[in-house]
């Protein structure tokens, strides 16, 4: 459940198909663009910039072979694209370059956004993003009883963004945390003396539970712009 101010993670296409007629081709040229390119005139385009990543002192400063905030951004532009609800365009038409990190002044975004019929620019900041040990404690009856393990932490801000003027349309935010006790699947050997592998699947798992919960919440501020 995400609050906005959360407290605490080419299909193939047969060549035949366009081996049209000239009359069935004359006749759909009479008829205007068929449903499917109408209906994706009318959705509302966004683009999705890559995140900033905000602390600078966290050790983990990649996910899964790539910068923690590129990869996050890739995961909710999965999400963003199979739910269908926003025309998602590519990152590179407002300037980002794979071959500089895809970084890109956040003005310039906009700029090339407005020029370009976009309707919202998605940008966000990883706040938190770190595997830390914590102590668990449990009560039962009159005995308290208390382990250390370790918990991944996430946390992710995101605005949604007119680009004509820059202002906010929305916002939101949320935090997921993911422990050896809770995670999916057999995370095994979590504590002071866990492998790397180990807290990189806890980091993970925390992303992809932020990320489904965070784009419910951009679907649902369409209604903004």
């Amino acid at each position: 459940m995400v609050k906005l101010l959360r407290q605490f993670r080419p299909i193939p296409i047969a060549i035949g198909a366009f081996l049209l007629t000239g009359g069935i081709f004359a006749h759909r040229l009479a008829l205007g663009p068929t449903p499917a390119l109408a209906q994706d005139s009318e959705r509302s385009k966004v683009v999705v910039l890559e995140f900033d990543y905000a602390d600078s002192n966290s050790w983990y400063s990649s996910y899964r072979g790539v910068g923690a905030a590129r990869g996050v951004s890739e995961l909710l532009i999965n999400e963003l694209v199979n739910d269908g609800t926003y025309s998602v365009i590519d990152s590179s038409q407002v300037g980002e370059d794979e071959r500089w990190w895809y970084s890109v002044e956040r003005s310039e975004a906009l700029a090339a956004a407005q020029a370009q019929g976009i309707d919202a620019v998605i940008d966000g900041t990883i706040t938190r993003f770190d595997v830390q040990e914590d102590e668990i404690c449990v009560r039962v009856a009159f005995v308290r009883t208390c382990n250390e393990e370790m918990v991944a932490t996430v946390q992710i801000s995101v605005r949604i963004i007119d680009p004509t003027d820059g202002g906010i349309l929305a916002s939101a935010q949320t935090e997921q945390q993911v422990s050896a006790n809770n995670a999916s699947g057999a995370i095994s050997g979590i504590g002071s003396g866990s492998s790397q592998g180990d807290e990189d699947d806890m980091l993970a798992e925390a992303v992809t539970l932020a990320v489904a919960e965070l784009a419910p919440e951009i679907v649902d501020a369409q209604d903004k712009f």
